[in-house]
């Protein structure tokens, strides 16, 4: 499934508004308050359609999760300063793609006490659920949220998906539990991991008592005198029933189904972390991990352990904060495609709010294309103040930047040219709209230069005592460097 176009009337800030996204990757940019979040915030609600319960199916896809039809708020119609009234209806309406037919539903609220309108995304719903219900080991999408809450607003998890995901076999539509929320379920996924990586581990400790009782039980026998018929017809069946039991144990194919997972799971969290580009592997090289093993100081407790090609061993809880973020959504979305579609690579769409957030420099250029390297089929939907994040990414057909703008109430969108390869000091100026520098630094600079450059010397070191009373008494060496460069005598 994605998303193809969005229009949003009088949905908060917008009275109307249009967005065409790209196949693949869209990356949101623009200053505070030209509507980033109201655009995901509408994404979400949108495709929560998904999660209604139509009596004409058997199955849907909110059995086993906490996912259902979300509502607007009341604040969230259109406010017209003008008259000041909330304006109503709202409507919010999509076209995407599923599987190989196209769709197209509206969320409606008519008035503020009002409900939705179902039949605006009935057509929709039908058409993903008879999909699903013909055929119910069909490829379903990946929904998933990761907002500027994650990691470390932990969401609370009731006894019910706790036992769930205890399951042997998990359910696959417990893959959207919390999906669209803004605090994360890595403690959900967390927990499984736990659980399958250590099952063989308990099963060999199961197979070794089971073979050590039998030995005992044989030596027992050994042991009983002959004519005592009615003990070695007890011990003999507690030996048969011991040997079953190891049968069962030895033949337990849960053992591959669980490695299988696993395998999936710590595979992405290697992927995510290799290197972008082989001919420059020293970039981001203390990034890189070796191995994400499960450990367990006691029956009570599992780490999950981070081992980094450097040598570096982090257990999760303790990551770097950049770290732990990037991780956790890796977590969260491999997942969610494992438990819908195993392990193949799943479709779907992925909101990431402030996909910069908490990184340094060298891995805000790199994070979007470590995403989209990882989870190849996924359509990435992303906002970022970074000029750094657009800055490595190439903008084609299907992957746009769009630069959100208003002047007053009225909202506009502006499709950003391919700016890979372009500096950093570029992009802040020209498409992020902001100046490398503070201005006033450098109308003294100019001044300064401006004034030498006539032969008025007296002004000019003038100029220069007030840029340095402005920089707290002191010009950092790079800056007096390139004062001097600038200030050469031309011949």
């Amino acid at each position: 499934m994605k998303l193809v176009t969005s229009t949003f009337d009088n949905f908060r800030c917008f009275k109307q508004y249009s967005l065409n996204y790209g196949k693949e990757t869209t990356v949101i940019i623009g200053k505070n308050g030209t509507g980033k979040s109201s655009i995901l915030s509408g994404i979400r609600r949108g495709l929560s359609f998904m999660f209604a319960r139509p009596q004409e199916f058997p199955r849907n896809l909110s059995s086993s999760n906490n996912a259902a039809v979300r509502s607007f708020k009341k604040d969230e119609a259109n406010f017209d300063p003008s008259d000041r009234v909330f304006h109503y209806p709202i409507e919010n309406t999509f076209k995407a793609i599923f599987g190989d037919q196209g769709l197209e539903w509206s969320m409606v609220k008519s008035s503020q006490q009002g409900g939705y309108s179902t039949k605006r995304y009935a057509k929709a719903l039908f058409s993903i659920l008879g999909a699903y219900n013909q055929d119910l080991k069909a490829a379903l999408p990946v929904l998933s949220v990761l907002t500027d809450s994650f990691p470390h607003e932990m969401m609370r998890f009731g006894p019910k998906v706790k036992k769930t995901i205890g399951q042997d076999t998990l359910p696959r539509d417990l893959a959207y539990y919390g999906w669209d929320e803004r605090v994360n379920c890595i403690e959900l996924w967390l927990n499984r991991l736990y659980k399958i990586s250590n099952f063989d581990k308990d099963l060999s400790d199961e197979i070794r008592a089971a073979e050590a009782q039998l030995k005992i039980q044989h030596r027992r026998l050994e042991e009983t005198e002959e004519g005592d018929v009615a003990r070695i017809a007890q011990i003999q069946g507690a030996i048969q029933k011991t040997r079953e039991r190891l049968q069962y144990i030895q033949s337990d194919k849960r053992i591959a189904e669980f490695k299988k997972e696993e395998e999936y799971i710590k595979r992405k969290l290697l992927d995510f972390t290799k290197p972008i580009a082989e001919e420059y592997p020293f970039i981001n090289k203390e990034f890189e991990l070796y191995n994400t093993p499960v450990r367990r100081p006691d029956k009570k407790t599992y780490v999950l352990e981070f081992e980094f090609a450097d040598g570096r061993v982090i257990p999760f809880n303790t990551l770097p904060m950049g770290y732990k973020r990037v991780f956790s959504m890796v977590l969260d979305i491999a997942y969610r495609s494992f438990i819908l579609n195993g392990d193949i690579e799943s479709e779907g769409i992925v909101l990431i709010d402030e996909i910069e957030l908490h990184l340094h420099p060298t891995l805000q250029q790199e994070i979007l294309q470590r995403f989209k390297k990882t989870f190849p089929k996924i359509q990435f939907i992303v906002t970022t103040h970074s000029p750094l994040v657009i800055s490595n990414f190439k903008a084609n057909e299907n992957n746009i930047i769009v630069k959100l703008e208003h002047e007053g109430n009225t909202y506009s969108t502006e499709y950003v040219e391919n700016v890979y390869g372009i500096d950093y000091a570029t992009n802040l100026s020209e498409v992020m709209e902001v100046a490398p520098r503070a201005s006033t630094i450098d109308k003294y600079i100019n001044a300064y230069l401006f004034l030498s450059d006539k032969g008025q010397a007296g002004k000019a070191a003038d100029m220069l005592a007030k840029l340095k009373t402005y920089l707290g008494g002191e010009i950092p060496k790079k800056l007096q460097n390139e004062l001097n460069s600038k200030n050469k005598p031309s011949h």
